[in-house]
């Protein structure tokens, strides 16, 4: 399957190996991963799926499985996949970004809050991170949110320094 050329053949190729290969199971998860790289949503999550019944979807497929949902249109089967997540893996920093836009599109700001607050205590360094905490914190007029926009705006990224500076 790593020979395959496109995500879709691979994705076909380590498919057809799942279903196959009795020991091979976590194959599916490999297949739904290369689907959802394919931008064929739903099969992603049906392959995620068949993971998780076969007791094989790993952290980092639960991610990939909430990423599906949310790119599919399905927000709240993404949050609750992302909300699963276990503390202290590293698929759970990859969720923070794409958890923080559901809820915001939903307008649940102290939800959002909250997951960016997680978010730097995974990842402390982040100026993404503190760049949208510091947004949400200015929308509400609260003082934590200078500190974090001059973090920003000390940061190495010139996009995000313009923006913050722009806010001062």
């Amino acid at each position: 399957a790593s020979n395959a050329t496109s995500p879709h053949d691979r994705s076909n190729d380590y498919e057809f190996a799942a279903q196959r290969l009795p020991w091979g199971v976590q194959l599916y998860e490999k297949s739904a991963s290369a689907a959802l790289q394919a931008g064929e949503y739903a099969r992603a999550i049906t392959l995620f799926k068949i993971a998780r019944e076969k007791s094989v979807l790993t952290p980092a497929g639960q991610f990939e499985l909430g990423k599906a949902y949310f790119l599919n249109g399905d927000q709240e089967n993404a949050i609750v996949e992302w909300q699963t997540l276990p503390t202290d893996d590293p698929a759970t920093v990859g969720a923070g970004p794409y958890l923080a836009d559901a809820y915001h599109a939903q307008a649940r700001f102290d939800d959002e809050e909250r997951v960016l607050r997680q978010w730097l205590a995974l990842d402390p360094t982040n100026v993404n991170a503190q760049y949208r905490l510091g947004l949400l914190l200015f929308a509400d007029a609260s003082p934590e949110a200078i500190p974090l926009l001059e973090i920003v705006a000390a940061s190495d990224s010139p996009t995000l320094k313009l923006a913050a500076e722009g806010l001062r």
